[in-house]
């Protein structure tokens, strides 16, 4: 199940522009780039330098394509630094060890800041598995890097975050099996089953905290760097459905509150607070795939939330 996110042929990602870095990680660099330090004077834009697009677990390239292109039109300037998680990394394999994997994304980051005179960041994450990149990406910063402090300026979250679920987890990790093979479809159903029941097992120990509750925490932790930002709130946009399968309304909804409580304690006016912490539901839409149904809405919203970027203070 590990490579299931990188067999494919990346062929739809090379015709977008990408290079490989390592496994699951990838690169985009626009062609022109106006806002680098080889550049005269301030950047002219106020345009995001470099997304993160943290991919679903699971996520095919051509699934991906659909979010890149509309990315590359909106901020043809950015750069695209892809992660595209496995799952391992989100179901066993322990922090220290995970490292390894997100430090070439950290040798992108680092790359860009040194380069880009202005950097500002848009941080989009997908489901339980793309935020879990998005979180031990921030971490790899903080334990490789001497402390260093990812900088994200706005983020965005499809169909996330959800607490740990027995019946979502399973039908997320049964219907992401790419082979069509009975055998290879039984084998992978017994093997999340397993894995989900042993995270479920370690967490009521108190052995280890499952990674589903970790980037629960860690996404509204003040100290951290997705909720404050040098003392301002980060713009954040959910997208969610009452039809999602997979992330729980519940679980969205409920994340939001507790960031928004964080920020009136931080000192933020309480009639801000749905606005720097924006809920967008979809109806009748299912798990990462808001875009089907309302597409330019999504986009708008995608906007809106990165306009938001200068304007949100005490």
């Amino acid at each position: 199940m590990e490579s299931a996110t990188t067999t494919q042929a990346p062929n739809v990602l090379l015709d977008l522009g990408f290079k490989k870095v390592s496994q699951g990680i990838s690169l985009y660099e626009p062609v022109t780039n106006t806002d680098t330090t080889d550049t005269k004077g301030a950047s002219h834009t106020s345009d995001p330098t470099l997304i993160i697009l943290c991919s679903w677990a699971f996520a095919q390239p051509k699934h991906i394509a659909k979010y890149v292109r509309p990315y590359q039109s909106i901020f043809p300037n950015a750069s695209v630094l892809l992660i595209q998680n496995i799952i391992s990394n989100a179901i066993w394999r322990p922090d220290a060890w995970q490292w390894s994997f997100f430090q070439p994304a950290v040798v992108v980051l680092q790359t860009h800041l040194s380069k880009t005179v202005e950097p500002r960041i848009l941080v989009h994450a997908f489901s339980n598995g793309g935020s879990h990149a998005a979180v031990q990406l921030s971490q790899t910063c903080r334990e490789v890097c001497g402390g260093m402090r990812m900088p994200v300026d706005a983020l965005i979250l499809d169909s996330a975050p959800g607490q740990p679920r027995f019946g979502p987890t399973i039908k997320a990790l049964t219907l992401g099996i790419p082979s069509r093979n009975p055998l290879v479809k039984a084998a992978a159903t017994v093997l999340a089953y397993g894995s989900t029941g042993m995270t479920a097992v370690v967490d009521v120990l108190n052995i280890s905290e499952p990674a589903a509750w970790k980037l629960y925490r860690v996404l509204n932790d003040e100290h951290n760097v997705f909720l404050l930002n040098a003392g301002n709130a980060i713009p954040r946009t959910y997208f969610y459905s009452k039809t999602d399968e997979m992330i729980m309304e519940e679980d969205v909804v409920g994340h939001a509150e507790i960031g928004r409580q964080k920020l009136k304690e931080a000192g933020f006016e309480s009639e801000k607070l749905k606005e720097i912490l924006r809920l967008e539901e979809f109806i009748g839409t299912s798990h990462v795939n808001h875009i089907k149904e309302e597409g330019e809405r999504y986009w708008n919203v995608v906007r809106e939330t990165w306009k938001r970027t200068q304007q949100q203070e005490p």
